[in-house]
């Protein structure tokens, strides 16, 4: 009898250590964190949640987690302040709200949730035209003819645009690093004189 008592423990516990394979809602809702408690963290801790969330198969959590970090994101700065600074700080924002919209929109249209998503996108694409050709693609994806083209398009040529920036610094860093081997020769030259 101990016999089969621990060959059914060992099936529970081999079972606890996929989690969200078998998805147990019970479960999933009760390591989900409160209203209340999300309210307490900050959006970049609201983001790490959310992660950890998608990460374990509980997208509602993740979706509240998302919500809640743009909620923030919006009071902390107006729609429009982290684009127009150039501080360290507002970069830092409008990275954590397009994390935010784009994660978002990705899990809803993972859940079926289409219009939701789009509105999701297209916030993504007023916020940041000229950075991160997902939004673009993912948007193509679920436009039609005309639209379709012209989103792809327009994600193709954010991703140039990265791309000729990326070869720039990386010339402008070599011809840089070429100079200064080149100076410090000249002058090891000069000290032999």
């Amino acid at each position: 009898m101990g016999k089969t008592n621990v060959k059914h423990k060992s099936a529970k516990s081999g079972r606890k250590g996929l989690p969200g394979v078998c998805a147990n809602t019970s479960t999933a809702s009760s390591s989900a964190l409160s209203s209340a408690a999300l309210k307490h963290l900050s959006p970049k801790e609201l983001c790490q949640k959310a992660v950890k969330a998608t990460n374990e198969f509980e997208p509602q959590q993740a979706l509240n987690c998302y919500k809640a970090a743009l909620a923030k994101l919006d009071s902390q700065s107006p729609a429009g302040a982290a684009t127009a600074s150039g501080d360290f700080g507002a970069s830092e924002q409008l990275s954590m709200a397009l994390q935010c919209l784009q994660s978002s929109a990705f899990i809803l249209l993972e859940l079926g949730r289409v219009e939701e998503a789009q509105k999701l996108l297209n916030r993504a694409v007023s916020l940041s035209p000229d950075e991160g050709y997902e939004k673009y693609m993912y948007l193509a994806q679920l436009s039609e003819e005309k639209d379709a083209v012209e989103l792809y398009l327009r994600g193709i040529s954010v991703v140039n645009a990265a791309m000729e920036v990326f070869f720039s610094l990386s010339l402008s860093a070599a011809s840089q690093e070429s100079s200064f081997i080149l100076s410090g020769a000249v002058l090891k030259l000069f000290v032999f004189m």
